[in-house]
Protein backbone atom coordinates (compact mmCIF):
# COMPACT_ATOMS: atom_id res chain seq x y z
CA UNK A 1 0.00 0.00 0.00
CA UNK A 2 2.85 2.42 0.67
CA UNK A 3 5.19 1.31 -2.12
CA UNK A 4 4.91 4.63 -3.93
CA UNK A 5 5.40 6.96 -0.98
CA UNK A 6 8.27 9.42 -0.73
CA UNK A 7 9.76 7.44 2.16
CA UNK A 8 10.29 4.38 -0.02
CA UNK A 9 12.07 6.59 -2.57
CA UNK A 10 14.37 8.01 0.12
CA UNK A 11 13.40 11.70 -0.07
CA UNK A 12 14.00 12.03 3.70
CA UNK A 13 17.69 11.27 3.11
CA UNK A 14 18.16 14.06 0.57
CA UNK A 15 20.19 17.18 1.20
CA UNK A 16 19.51 20.87 0.67
CA UNK A 17 22.40 23.23 -0.03
CA UNK A 18 22.34 25.96 2.61
CA UNK A 19 24.45 29.06 2.06
CA UNK A 20 26.21 30.81 4.94
CA UNK A 21 27.65 34.30 5.05
CA UNK A 22 28.54 36.97 7.57
CA UNK A 23 29.80 40.51 7.73
CA UNK A 24 33.27 39.01 8.36
CA UNK A 25 34.92 36.93 5.63
CA UNK A 26 36.36 33.51 6.45
CA UNK A 27 34.33 33.07 9.63
CA UNK A 28 34.09 29.38 10.53
CA UNK A 29 30.70 27.71 10.15
CA UNK A 30 30.11 24.54 12.19
CA UNK A 31 26.85 22.73 11.58
CA UNK A 32 25.86 19.08 12.02
CA UNK A 33 29.46 17.89 12.01
CA UNK A 34 30.39 19.85 8.90
CA UNK A 35 32.69 22.87 8.61
CA UNK A 36 32.92 25.70 6.08
CA UNK A 37 34.18 29.28 5.91
CA UNK A 38 32.05 32.24 4.92
CA UNK A 39 30.86 32.64 2.30
CA UNK A 40 30.09 28.97 1.70
CA UNK A 41 27.37 26.44 0.99
CA UNK A 42 26.98 23.24 3.00
CA UNK A 43 24.65 20.32 2.18
CA UNK A 44 22.31 19.54 5.09
CA UNK A 45 19.78 16.75 5.46
CA UNK A 46 16.30 18.13 4.75
CA UNK A 47 14.37 15.96 7.21
CA UNK A 48 15.98 17.05 10.51
CA UNK A 49 16.67 20.26 12.45
CA UNK A 50 20.26 21.53 12.50
CA UNK A 51 22.10 23.57 15.11
CA UNK A 52 25.38 25.27 14.55
CA UNK A 53 27.54 28.27 15.17
CA UNK A 54 29.56 30.86 13.28
CA UNK A 55 32.79 31.92 14.93
CA UNK A 56 36.00 33.82 14.32
CA UNK A 57 38.82 34.94 16.58
CA UNK A 58 38.09 38.36 18.04
CA UNK A 59 34.31 38.01 17.57
CA UNK A 60 31.46 36.61 19.62
CA UNK A 61 30.31 33.13 18.66
CA UNK A 62 26.86 33.30 17.07
CA UNK A 63 24.66 30.19 17.37
CA UNK A 64 21.89 29.41 14.88
CA UNK A 65 19.15 26.84 14.28
CA UNK A 66 17.81 25.68 10.93
CA UNK A 67 14.42 24.01 11.34
CA UNK A 68 12.93 21.27 9.21
CA UNK A 69 9.20 20.96 8.68
CA UNK A 70 6.45 19.82 6.36
CA UNK A 71 6.46 21.88 3.18
CA UNK A 72 4.15 22.35 0.22
CA UNK A 73 6.77 20.84 -2.07
CA UNK A 74 7.16 17.82 0.22
CA UNK A 75 3.40 17.33 0.40
CA UNK A 76 3.12 17.55 -3.40
CA UNK A 77 5.99 15.07 -3.81
CA UNK A 78 4.35 12.62 -1.40
CA UNK A 79 0.98 12.91 -3.12
CA UNK A 80 2.50 12.51 -6.58
CA UNK A 81 4.59 9.48 -5.68
CA UNK A 82 1.66 7.82 -3.94
CA UNK A 83 -0.59 8.34 -6.96
CA UNK A 84 2.09 7.24 -9.43
CA UNK A 85 3.14 4.23 -7.39
CA UNK A 86 -0.22 2.58 -6.86
CA UNK A 87 -2.72 4.49 -8.99
CA UNK A 88 -5.85 6.51 -8.46
CA UNK A 89 -7.33 4.06 -5.95
CA UNK A 90 -4.94 5.61 -3.42
CA UNK A 91 -7.26 8.59 -3.05
CA UNK A 92 -8.73 6.37 -0.34
CA UNK A 93 -6.92 4.69 2.49
CA UNK A 94 -3.70 4.14 0.50
CA UNK A 95 -3.07 7.87 0.08
CA UNK A 96 -3.78 8.54 3.75
CA UNK A 97 -1.36 5.79 4.83
CA UNK A 98 1.32 7.11 2.44
CA UNK A 99 0.96 10.64 3.82
CA UNK A 100 1.22 9.37 7.41
CA UNK A 101 4.37 7.38 6.64
CA UNK A 102 5.94 10.35 4.84
CA UNK A 103 5.17 12.79 7.68
CA UNK A 104 6.67 10.48 10.31
CA UNK A 105 9.80 9.68 8.24
CA UNK A 106 10.46 13.32 7.28
CA UNK A 107 9.87 12.75 3.55
CA UNK A 108 7.44 15.68 3.46
CA UNK A 109 9.99 17.98 5.11
CA UNK A 110 12.21 20.70 3.74
CA UNK A 111 14.49 23.10 5.56
CA UNK A 112 12.81 26.38 6.49
CA UNK A 113 15.95 28.40 5.67
CA UNK A 114 18.23 27.95 2.69
CA UNK A 115 20.57 30.75 3.68
CA UNK A 116 21.97 32.06 6.95
CA UNK A 117 23.52 35.52 7.30
CA UNK A 118 25.06 36.49 10.63
CA UNK A 119 26.36 39.84 11.86
CA UNK A 120 29.39 38.99 13.99
CA UNK A 121 30.14 41.41 16.82
CA UNK A 122 33.64 42.13 18.05
CA UNK A 123 34.14 40.67 21.47
CA UNK A 124 35.32 37.46 23.04
CA UNK A 125 38.33 35.81 21.38
CA UNK A 126 37.73 32.17 20.37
Amino acid sequence: MVSGCGTMLGRQNGDTMVSFDSNVRDAEVRVSGKVGYTPCAIPLKRSVNHTGQILKDGYETMPFVIKSGVSGAGFAYSTGTNLAGVGWWTWGIGLLIGWCVDVVSGSMNDLKEESVYTELREGKVQ
